[in-house]
Parts: structure tokens; sequence; C-alpha cells
């Protein structure tokens, strides 16, 4: 399973050297991705363009409601920096608004920007807002604008594990997206029930907790 240290949507602020340590610890620990936050994404890219590990960025996080130009200007900028994916929230209200045309205009629009930088980006789902239906309809559509990888919540808000698990689980059924659960974490348990589900990655927001489990 493809397992990624994530500590860009952290609200409890630590000093720039500790939020970097942890990064690097992530990378000795195995992780194969990390997502970090902007102003740590052009020293730590560099630091790791030679390597195999993933480095991502948020733009327009966590709402996903900025102007459509802001967002391109944002998302160029990253992978300027040597982002090698971008998460991008999904305007909710282009979704409650039934707007699907824009949103279909965007991904692709986004698609073609990262393709000419060699990187991907990601979408952030806030499945919690949509029933279930809509959610996998909104991933058929982003299967069509040629997304490849979904995240089914901004994990800005703690989100339910196993509700994320469930969402994962049927994107990857019925379409050709990757999943990555990033349902908030604390017990041992929970991590192996992912672990045992059958999606293709996992985030962790806590390298702490990450090494008390038995993995």
């Amino acid at each position: 399973m493809y397992l990624e240290f994530c500590n860009y949507n952290n609200s409890h602020f630590q000093n720039i050297k500790k939020q970097t340590e942890d990064v690097f610890d992530a990378v000795s620990l195995g992780f194969l991705g990390v997502a970090i936050p902007q102003y740590l994404l052009k020293d730590i890219a560099t630091y790791l363009s030679n390597t195999t590990i993933d480095v991502c960025t948020a733009i327009d996080f966590p709402s996903g409601t900025s102007d459509r130009k802001i967002r391109q200007h944002e998302l160029i900028l990253c992978l300027r920096s040597g982002a090698d994916f971008i998460d991008v929230p999904i305007n909710p209200y282009l979704i409650k608004d039934r707007k699907y045309d824009k949103i279909e205009d965007e991904l692709k629009t986004f698609s073609r920007i990262c393709n000419d930088y060699g990187a991907d980006f990601r979408v952030m789902l806030q499945h919690n807002l949509y029933p279930m239906g809509e959610s996998i309809a909104l991933s058929l559509l982003m299967e069509d604008c040629g997304v490849s990888y979904a995240l089914p919540a901004s994990g800005f808000h703690n989100d339910d594990v196993f509700d994320n698990l469930l969402i994962c689980s049927a994107i990857e059924e019925k379409t050709k997206i990757k999943t990555i659960c990033n349902g908030h974490i604390w017990l041992e348990k929970q991590y192996n029930s992912v672990i045992r589900r059958d999606i293709f990655g996992l985030r962790v927001y806590s390298l702490n907790l990450f090494s008390s489990f038995s993995v």
C-alpha cells in the first residue's frame, strides 16, 4: 500500500524546523510520499528531487472556493517549485449548483497544466457533503476528465476513517481512479482495517502515533 505522511493540514502550528524534521523522519520510516505546506515545498522538493519519494502540496486548501484564475496561478507556482502532486479541492458551490460543465473544464485544464510539468494532481472530494450516489457520479466525471487520484476528504477536519474507507472502496470499484484513505486514525485496529482493504493508499497525519503501531 502507498503510505503518505501529511503535515500541510495541521492547525496546531509547529516551527518550520520541526515540520521539516517530521518530513525527513517520515522518509526514514519508509513512507513513499510526503504532503507538505507550500512554504516548505521548494526546499524539500529540491532535496528529494533525485529520490523516488513523491512530494505533494495543496492549493486553495481547504475550502476550494477561490477564483479559477487564482487556483491556476497557485497550481503553476507549486509545479515550478517542484511538486510531483498537487491536491485540489473541488469547489463545493459548483457541485451544489450542478455546474458540472465548469468542474469538467477546470479539471481538464489542471490536467493539461500538470502534464506540461510532468506532474499530476489529485482531487479532494468532500464526500460527507453529498450522498454516496452523487460522490460516485462526481468520481465518474473526474475519471472522464483524466483524474487518476482522489482523496475523499480534505483532512482538515476529523473525518471518520471507516466512512472514508467506504467511499474509497466504492470509487475504486466503480472507476479506475486510485484513492488515498485520509480519514483520521488513532487506533492500530483502524490502521489495520485500512491495510486489509484493497485500495491504493493511506495518508497518515501523526508520526508518533504511526510509530506506536506494530507495522
